[in-house]
């Protein structure tokens, strides 16, 4: 390579970063009142020893959430082929239903909380042909029972599909554009939500298949190597990414907006009063102030099963702060 081209080249990387920057610091948030809402996940609450039967009520009485995104595990619908489980997702559309909550459905093989994947045993056997038709059964049978709830807000169609996270087999996005086929052609109504990861994509990756657009934020997160780390990213960094998909999505939401700890070791590993000092009220109120300095204007909080373990167990701060801050 000469000379001249790699000043060139220099010039031309400097000009384009320079560019980017004076992008970031040029959008501005737009004030607005935000919608909260919250991922409930009753695999999630039972892990924590918890009865979903008793925390989503709890939730919705008495948090200010306007909406609810459920996570569907595959495995607990279908443990056997041909066989379906729904009477717990039954009763989530109609609580809230009963609270006038609208709610996310997240549906396919990749939905939120570790280990992301939730493959049957039956269907990891199969030859993929079959493995893909199995899948495509299943959102077939979800999205014709569900379609016609009114607590129905819209589909998200797998989760974070394109970031390699989790306990999952290789990304087949030509598979995900079916499910999402699937789910356009059953049910026109209800927009699909594609959600990526807020601080390690490029959001446009899944633009144009998506009505809505979620993006995860993260503020504190653990290393591999343990160590744990803050995101040195503005908040100018979600407005500009927003931009950038603005033009083929009729909404940019944040679907995680992180309101608990990154555990490194399981949280029976932790006493209450350590557990209760690695995610303060004071954390939850700047994580807040910064989601909302975005100028997006759907929330949608992580880890409210975790304020609820805690106030269960004497350490009501989170729950409380949440209550105060979302009013």
């Amino acid at each position: 390579m000469s000379r001249a081209l790699r000043v060139s080249l220099l010039i031309v990387g400097v000009g384009g970063l320079g560019l980017f920057l004076l992008m970031l610091w040029q959008v501005k948030p737009v004030a607005s009142q935000p919608v909260y809402g919250a991922t409930f996940s009753p695999a999630y609450a039972r892990f924590l020893g918890l009865d979903p039967y008793k925390v989503l009520p709890a939730m919705l009485d008495e948090l200010p959430l306007q909406q609810i995104r459920v996570p569907i595990h595959w495995d607990e619908i279908q443990p056997e082929s041909k066989q379906a489980r729904l009477d717990e997702l039954d009763w989530i559309m109609a609580e809230a239903a009963k609270h006038d909550v609208g709610v996310i459905l997240a549906i396919g093989n990749k939905v939120p909380r570790w280990p992301e994947c939730y493959t049957p045993v039956w269907a990891k056997q199969l030859p993929e042909d079959e493995y893909e038709q199995a899948l495509l059964e299943y959102v077939d049978l979800l999205v014709t029972r569900y379609r016609s709830d009114r607590s129905l807000l819209r589909w998200q169609v797998e989760n974070e599909a394109l970031f390699p996270f989790g306990v999952c087999p290789r990304v087949n996005y030509g598979l995900v554009k079916r499910e999402i086929e699937r789910v356009r052609t059953l049910d026109p109504e209800h927009p699909i939500q594609l959600t990526v990861s807020g601080e390690q994509q490029l959001w446009v990756t899944q633009a144009k298949d998506a009505d809505v657009i979620g993006a995860s934020m993260y503020r504190k997160v653990a290393l591999p190597n343990g160590w744990m780390i803050t995101f040195p990213i503005p908040p100018r960094f979600y407005g500009l990414q927003a931009l950038s998909v603005s033009r083929f999505v009729d909404k940019v939401v944040i679907s995680e907006l992180q309101a608990e700890p990154w555990l490194t070791q399981d949280y029976r590993d932790y006493s209450l009063e350590e557990a209760a000092a690695l995610f303060t009220p004071v954390q939850l109120q700047t994580y807040l102030r910064y989601a909302q300095s975005t100028g997006l204007t759907e929330i949608s909080l992580w880890g409210v099963e975790w304020w609820y373990y805690l106030k269960q167990n004497g350490y009501p701060g989170l729950w409380e702060a949440g209550r105060e801050y979302l009013n």
